[in-house]
């Protein structure tokens, strides 16, 4: 089974979402990104999304002013905080939730400009059974107070639990830590996407080690459907 990355639509020219940037800053919801620390529980995401307190951003135009600015059902790039890049609008819950069921946490966001609900997109479940064979680890940086050498590209093991996955994260180990994880999705969550017409989902290839694209082979997907302007514009 293919696994890809996912993002959310987005960029500086067409659209800024600036961070958390209103009610708080990154730090107090660091301990949202369990992921770093060696061997975190199975229930830490599940943990860590009971205390989300709920932050503000805004969405507003991008650098370039005669770019139409509009939302769509996944935003991402622009938006992040630690242990989620990726938000979704309601319409977006409203169908993935319940096929998603504890895979995900919905979490309650506020999106000044938006004109619509949106929610963090907060993948609650690990998939840790990788592939050495397609992993690539390297030295941390010398100034790197964590000594752990940095996991920078993976691979995974085929199993029958993966295939029950639709999206996912991994975590560090005491051996790794895992550099730039961000939130993997299986091809059945790609074609779920598909299927209910969710716009704005990027869908990138993994880059585990040894991997060689086929000439011509397409590396990107952004999901098509509907598109909504801001509020305020």
């Amino acid at each position: 089974m293919e696994v890809l990355k996912i993002s959310g639509s987005g960029d500086k020219n067409g659209l800024a979402i600036t961070g958390i940037t209103l009610d708080m800053r990154l730090g107090p919801l660091a301990f949202m990104n369990p992921d770093d620390a060696p061997n975190p529980p199975l229930a830490a995401r599940r943990d860590a999304a009971k205390k989300w307190p709920g932050v503000r951003v805004v969405a507003e135009h991008g650098q370039e002013k005669r770019l139409k600015t509009y939302l769509q059902d996944a935003i991402g790039p622009g938006f992040s905080f630690p242990g989620c890049d990726l938000a979704v609008s309601d319409r977006a819950r409203e169908i993935l939730e319940p096929i998603l069921g504890s895979q995900v946490a919905f979490l309650d966001l506020d999106v000044v400009n938006a004109g619509r609900k949106y929610w963090a997109f907060y993948p609650t479940q690990y998939y840790s059974n990788l592939d050495p064979e397609l992993c690539e680890l390297s030295p941390p940086y010398s100034s790197a107070a964590d000594r752990r050498p940095m996991m920078r590209k993976v691979g995974f093991v085929q199993s029958e639990e993966l295939e029950q996955l639709n999206v996912f994260r991994v975590p560090s180990t005491a051996a790794y830590s895992v550099f730039a994880p961000g939130t993997f999705a299986t091809q059945k969550f790609l074609d779920l996407v598909m299927k209910h017409q969710l716009g704005g989902f990027t869908f990138r290839k993994n880059f585990h080690k040894g991997f060689r694209p086929s000439p011509g082979e397409q590396q990107v997907i952004v999901s098509n459907g509907p598109k909504y302007p801001l509020a305020d514009y």
